[in-house]
């Protein structure tokens, strides 16, 4: 009976036990961290009477389709806590529009009456009123594709043609909060046969949206429903102003210039001048900074402490590489030491954040958020499986907060619904603002970075913006000669404070980010070059300020007039390779469709390079594809365990086939490239496809970002979809 009693009181207590495991561990939410990154660069310029104007339009274009959008969403999951980074340039040049009448050259464009277009003006609305995303924003619209489909025949165009392409590229950029509302919806249902009225109503409503951007953010900050952080003023590169000399200790192979950029104190102003013009705008002040594209380095985490920030963010790479005597958790924030201060520093997660950036755009939006969320559950789980606390840790999602959604159907507005629902009615999953989460937590009892890794959130390194390509350093070669121009003009006492001050300005825009990111070969946009043009117009802008000539190669431009160098061509013939991860003759693969996809980038990067190009092709029974992965990290993929996954999408399903890198098969063997082959029955055709590299749960790359490559073993749709970069 006593030994009865004994097991009888041992199951209880084991029970009981299991019991407040389980409430303790359905207590243990897990934090989560959502930072939308809002960045326009500075586009304000003179037009040869003075007056200012923006050389291009995407402040605005974006502004009513997604800075007035994305937090709005909000308002209907009160419970929801979020984070938006505000780049003070973008609000520079919302104040602009909104209160000193500044226009962009597309509303020129529109405002000109159709029935008096001259040939420039013509030629000028068809080069840039189709520039949006065909899928998503110009094939709804009936009219709209049409003019598209007819846009060779520009020449034949009517007077109601001309109005109704004006109106139509202006109509087609509206955020879904409006699309239902008055003018839009009649706008919308109208169609065609617009009028010059309907045109300047249009450009009014999209400027009364502008004015509620800002008030938005200030009451869903007021509310505490959001945290507002901040970015330095015109979004420059912060280790890069310190000493470019850092780009070649993240990457020792990048090649530099001879002279070498040391502005350290262009990084600190750039920093306390958006703090203070953050605090003028907002009434209050910001405890957090994303440095432009989560660049970092000791020194730059130093300015960012002296300047009375608590928190910075940047990738979770760079937490891998940085020095600590803690193993690197990017779900633990980190402390650094400084000689005046301490920040805390977050680590983005890439996989997740780059999930919402490129691949959820081509899924249901409900299957998407539901595999979103269920990461996140893994993650929770797999703390609680070691023993740690998810109450007390974050998992930060970091990325651009405007432009993924023009991939998305609707704009993202299903997708981010159904996420934000399950995450409102979530009892594992809390969303936090940052600072919260940081007031919560013991931030002196958090590990310490004693050396953070400089580097950036793509690739860990600073190649997209200097050392990568001639065309990246010949801008910062100008950079510093402009500089050092303006530092020895400071000096000579010649010059008044009010000709110096607006010479730093026109200086401090040109240091920005952009106009490095588009310099070389690694991102495609049809229109790049002006980002050239705006680089050196800033440069000459210095200049101009103290009344001196500027040097003639201001005034020669720095990117190649490069041909359309197509990105992607067609297979001329049936294949038949031999599976055995080498080249067997040069003949193999020289009919195969070819895709170039270290050259496939646009506004957006999803990190490191590690696909160089893709090959594809048929023969009557299969699909082969050859994939040529970057030199630099063909030992890497040797060395650990890694997954490719092609993804074939056909009207809405997508279909995957999966294979581990190094485990050879009768269909895949990864020697000198990797060669794969499929057999035709399995795949959806005709179809698009894509191909993605994974480490674990995390996709390292897919490419083709969006869109996919067409895939029809009769070619027909590969006629029609040529690209060219």
């Amino acid at each position: 009976m006593a030994t009865h009693f004994f097991y009888s009181y041992i199951v209880l207590r084991f029970f009981i036990i299991y019991k407040t495991s389980q409430a303790m561990a359905s207590e243990q939410t897990l934090n989560v961290a959502f930072l939308w990154h809002q960045h326009q660069p500075y586009y304000k310029v003179a037009a040869p009477d003075g007056k200012p104007f923006f050389a291009m339009p995407w402040v605005r274009l974006h502004g009513v389709k997604d800075y007035f959008d994305i937090p709005n969403y909000l308002t209907d999951f009160p419970t929801l806590k979020q984070n938006f980074n505000l780049v003070p340039s973008l609000l520079m040049q919302i104040e602009d529009y909104t209160e000193h009448g500044v226009e962009d050259h597309i509303m020129r464009l529109t405002r000109l009456p159709a029935g008096q277009l001259n040939e420039h003006d013509r030629e000028q609305i068809i080069d840039d009123f189709f520039l949006a995303h065909e899928e998503r924003m110009i094939a709804p619209n009936p009219r709209y594709k049409e003019l598209l489909d007819r846009r060779s025949e520009w020449r034949q165009f009517s007077v109601e043609d001309w109005c109704d392409l004006q109106m139509w590229y202006n109509l087609c950029w509206i955020g879904e909060s409006w699309k239902t509302k008055e003018p839009f919806r009649s706008w919308i249902q109208k169609g065609r046969g617009f009028s010059e009225s309907d045109k300047a109503g249009v450009l009014a409503a999209h400027l009364d949206i502008l004015r509620k951007i800002i008030p938005l953010y200030r009451r869903l900050a007021r509310e505490q429903q959001i945290e507002i952080s901040v970015t330095p003023l015109y979004h420059p590169i912060l280790p890069l102003l310190n000493d470019t000399a850092i780009a070649q200790k993240s990457n020792p192979h990048t090649t530099l210039s001879e002279k070498a950029f040391v502005y350290p104190d262009d990084a600190h102003w750039h920093i306390r001048a958006a703090r203070e013009f953050f605090q003028s705008r907002m009434g209050f002040a910001p405890r957090g900074m994303w440095p432009s594209e989560g660049s970092v380095s000791q020194a730059v985490i130093g300015q960012i402490a002296e300047e009375g920030f608590r928190w910075v963010a940047t990738d979770e790479e760079i937490l891998m590489r940085s020095e600590s005597r803690t193993p690197g958790d990017p779900y633990q924030p980190y402390r650094i030491r400084t000689s005046k201060s301490e920040v805390v520093v977050l680590f983005r997660d890439h996989g997740l954040s780059d999930a919402i950036g490129f691949r959820y755009a081509a899924m249901p939006p409900e299957k998407a958020a539901a595999e979103f969320v269920s990461h996140l559950e893994a993650i929770r789980e797999d703390l609680i499986r070691r023993g740690l606390d998810p109450s007390q840790r974050l998992v930060s999602i970091i990325l651009d907060g405007e432009n993924c959604w023009e991939y998305y159907p609707n704009n993202g507005r299903e997708f981010l619904r159904a996420l934000y629902l399950r995450l409102s009615t979530s009892q594992t999953i809390e969303t936090v603002r940052i600072n919260d989460y940081l007031m919560k937590i013991q931030t002196p009892q958090l590990p310490e970075i004693h050396h953070i890794h400089p580097g950036s959130w793509i690739a860990h390194n600073f190649d997209v913006w200097i050392g990568s390509h001639p065309e990246k350093n010949t801008a910062w070669e100008y950079l510093t000669e402009t500089r050092l121009f303006l530092e020895t003009a400071r000096k000579s006492g010649k010059y008044t404070f009010e000709k110096l001050d607006h010479a730093w300005e026109m200086m401090a825009i040109a240091e920005g980010s952009d106009w490095f990111w588009w310099m070389g070969d690694d991102h495609q946009a049809r229109h790049k070059t002006r980002f050239d043009v705006l680089f050196r117009y800033f440069l000459r802008r210095v200049y101009d300020a103290l009344g001196e000539p500027a040097h003639e190669k201001l005034f020669v431009p720095i990117m190649a007039d490069r041909k359309k160098e197509p990105v992607l061509h067609r297979p001329k013939a049936l294949l038949r390779p031999r599976i055995d991860g080498k080249e067997s003759s040069f003949y193999e693969w020289r009919d195969a469709g070819f895709y170039a996809a270290s050259k496939d980038a646009d506004t957006m990067s999803g990190g490191q390079v590690w696909f160089d190009s893709i090959q594809f092709g048929f023969d009557e029974h299969y699909l082969y594809i050859r994939l040529n992965f970057s030199p630099d990290q063909i030992t890497l993929l040797r060395e650990k365990k890694f997954t490719v996954q092609a993804f074939f999408d056909y009207e809405g399903q997508r279909v995957v086939h999966a294979q581990e890198l190094n485990v050879h098969t009768q269909d895949w063997v990864f020697g000198e490239i990797a060669e794969w082959r499929i057999i035709r029955s399995r795949i959806p055709l005709p179809c698009r496809f894509s191909v993605g590299l994974f480490d674990g749960r995390n996709n390292l790359e897919t490419k083709p970002l969006r869109g996919g490559i067409p895939l029809d073993p009769d070619h027909d749709a590969m006629d029609r979809d040529v690209w060219s970069a």
